[in-house]
């Protein structure tokens, strides 16, 4: 395949059960901003030109999103990691706002904690920014 066929991922879509709560939850404790809402979907994104867009569907099947990686011994794999320059900080300011963290690891090249949304997705905040990004 042309390796310029393909170039990007457009949009993430995560299933949630209440669209308000969880777009709140996107823009004020993740930092993404609304770039659409419809009936029963929104479009969030950070802004920055070639990032990935994330559509939250409202529905009424929400299974949490996450998998177990035996390979790495994480029961509750992720399915989407959030980058961040400062890992303690955004350790704190969860907490400030009383979210569920757990512990910060270190990871193959830098620091994660794991944390979930609304919908109880397991969500990453990682210190790894990787060479192609």
């Amino acid at each position: 395949m042309d390796d310029k066929l393909i170039v990007k991922i457009a949009t993430i879509e995560v299933p949630v059960s209440n669209l308000d709560k969880s777009q709140d939850f996107y823009t004020e404790i993740l930092g993404l901003h609304t770039v659409e809402k419809q009936d029963h979907a929104c479009y969030l994104s950070f802004g920055e030109k070639g990032t990935a867009t994330i559509k939250l569907a409202e529905t009424n099947s929400v299974s949490p999103l996450h998998f177990s990686n035996s390979n790495a011994n994480i029961e509750h794999n992720p399915v989407i990691d959030f980058y961040t320059t400062d890992i303690h900080a955004c350790y704190h300011f969860f907490h400030e706002v009383n979210m569920s963290v757990t512990e910060i690891e270190e990871a193959e090249s830098g620091k994660v904690f794991y944390f979930q949304d609304p919908d109880e997705h397991w969500l990453c905040m990682s210190s790894t920014n990787h060479v192609s990004q």
